[in-house]
């Protein structure tokens, strides 16, 4: 890489061929040794002075902190960059997962399952529900947007339209199934409502009726 041009070696380690992981270390590495560089003019600037061996020292210690960061799991690594190239580079996390599976209402019960969905909190925000019968059939579908609302906003007012169209299909026995537990902790009155809930939760009680 000797006689090239600063923006020429940038780019250099920004095509540097390497795993995902190990590419985003590398993509950070010109950002902080020119951060580097200019924290040693200013200490020059300002009469004292920085060896280049701490100069090294403070990139490595930059990378730790960015590897520590983003990358938590990964445990037992020298940091020298021979090692951490080597490590990031055959790294593997061990993958955890939980089984979740739809199970059926009994016969003659209906089955809603409801969903809110939110870019951010508060931020745009859309939510759906679905009616199956004991046979997993779908007998009604619905999901709407509703512009910028709180996380808890879209998974109630999903709740209350499922309720609301069972009430106008005439339908009686419905088991309502939702992956917010805290809302389903507000409903049941166990945790505090959100005074921007109360009154949506209490149309949902009424319109189980």
């Amino acid at each position: 890489m000797e006689g090239m041009l600063l923006q020429q070696l940038i780019i250099a380690w920004w095509k540097q061929k390497a795993s995902p992981k190990l590419q985003e270390v590398y993509r950070a590495i010109p950002t902080i040794i020119l951060w580097t560089i200019w924290k040693r003019r200013n200490v020059i600037k300002h009469g004292s002075n920085i060896r280049y061996e701490e100069m090294v020292n403070q990139v490595v210690g930059v990378v730790r902190q960015l590897i520590k960061a983003k990358y938590p799991w990964i445990e037992r690594i020298e940091w020298s960059w021979p090692d951490i190239s080597s490590r990031m580079g055959i790294y593997k996390p061990k993958l955890h997962y939980l089984s979740v599976i739809w199970k059926p209402p009994v016969i003659m019960r209906i089955k809603c399952n409801t969903d809110g969905a939110n870019r951010g909190n508060s931020g745009l925000s859309s939510f759906g529900y679905c009616l199956r019968d004991s046979r997993g059939d779908l007998l009604f579908a619905k999901s709407r947007g509703i512009g910028i609302a709180t996380n808890m906003e879209p998974e109630c007012l999903a709740i209350l339209n499922a309720l609301i169209t069972c009430k106008e299909r005439k339908l009686q026995d419905v088991l309502i199934e939702t992956d917010s537990l805290s809302l389903k902790k507000t409903i049941q009155w166990k945790w505090k409502v959100p005074w921007e809930l109360v009154e949506r939760i209490r149309k949902s009680e009424t319109s189980c009726f």
